[in-house]
């Protein structure tokens, strides 16, 4: 698996350079070790925020421990950030729904969850990413290699984009398809959904969530009963 990783960042570098982004990139918000058999869940991020390139977080890998815990974003004290705490709030409810128990959800995290960016580079809103159709082919590219190797069993998407690049590649790969469940999330009329994937003995269990960063619906006790319906019917119960 370090090949393999190895052989993504080398991809990623090249297809930055080729595309023509210039505000940087970040692949694993995560240890890189997360890239294994063992792991079955993978929380997957459109693409990274911002207007300029950070040098203090890392481009492919977070060995220090998930960002979500560990870094300070938009100045703030690390772990502290609006999306870093309603993601920490979900890995919790992840941990909980699974059982595990003796950890801290951060240790839960960094030993339970691959989290990364479905594409790599940096915009400062999804809207203005350059050279979108050519840098959303290119990360199916990356994940097509990824998936080749190692498929979870669990797939969370935050916003439906990479929900959509996702769902696309399984149906290409051969992969049956259940009914789309569609659980209203109490916000407006948006819903999350679930759809179930079946393929020569493998089940994958894929997931939209309202994007946590415009939808603060982790800490927040009206919009909790439908993240745990959510949580039940992706089988992490």
């Amino acid at each position: 698996m370090e090949q393999l990783f190895k052989e993504c960042c080398d991809f990623i570098d090249a297809e930055y350079k080729r595309l023509g982004h210039t505000l940087g990139y970040r692949f694993f918000l995560c240890p890189q070790r997360l890239l294994n058999p063992q792991t079955k869940i993978l929380y997957l991020g459109l693409n990274p925020g911002g207007n300029e390139e950070l040098l203090e977080h890392p481009r492919t890998s977070c060995e220090d421990g998930t960002a979500f815990f560990t870094e300070s974003w938009k100045g703030k004290t690390p772990g502290t950030e609006n999306l870093q705490v309603q993601t920490q709030l979900l890995f919790e409810k992840l941990r909980n729904h699974l059982g595990i128990h003796g950890m801290t959800t951060r240790g839960f995290a960094d030993s339970h969850i691959l989290s990364a960016y479905f594409i790599p580079f940096r915009s400062s809103s999804w809207k203005t990413l350059p050279k979108k159709t050519e840098s959303i082919k290119s990360a199916n590219k990356l994940w097509g290699k990824i998936f080749s190797y190692w498929m979870p069993t669990h797939i969370i998407t935050l916003g439906r984009d990479n929900y959509n690049q996702i769902e696309k590649f399984l149906l290409k790969n051969n992969f049956t398809a259940l009914h789309i469940q569609n659980i209203k999330a109490d916000w407006g009329s948006y819903c999350h959904k679930v759809r179930t994937f079946y393929r020569e003995g493998q089940t994958v269990y894929l997931g939209n969530l309202l994007h946590l960063s415009r939808y603060s619906i982790m800490d927040k006790a009206k919009y909790v009963p439908a993240v745990d319906a959510f949580l039940t019917k992706i089988h992490l119960s």
